[in-house]
């Protein structure tokens, strides 16, 4: 419960400082995600693309990894 706390302040202050210090065109992840949140309402397509662009890599990555290491 502890770690998930300070975990949860540690994504909090970088996404908090990120949307606040960044310009339009230079916005990491979290901060273009945010963007698809309009008044108007979401965007679900763009959310969908940009939360599978984002993942896709990581989990490739991780399946390689993984196989690579349960071989050894």
């Amino acid at each position: 419960m502890s770690i998930g706390l300070v975990v949860l302040i540690f994504v909090w202050n970088e996404f908090f400082f990120s949307i606040n210090l960044t310009y339009v065109n230079a916005a990491p992840v979290p901060v273009s995600v945010a963007s698809f949140m309009t008044q108007e309402g979401l965007f679900w397509a763009k959310l969908s693309a940009i939360s599978t662009l984002v993942i896709f890599p990581r989990r490739y990555s991780g399946g390689l990894h993984s196989a690579r290491w349960s071989r050894v």
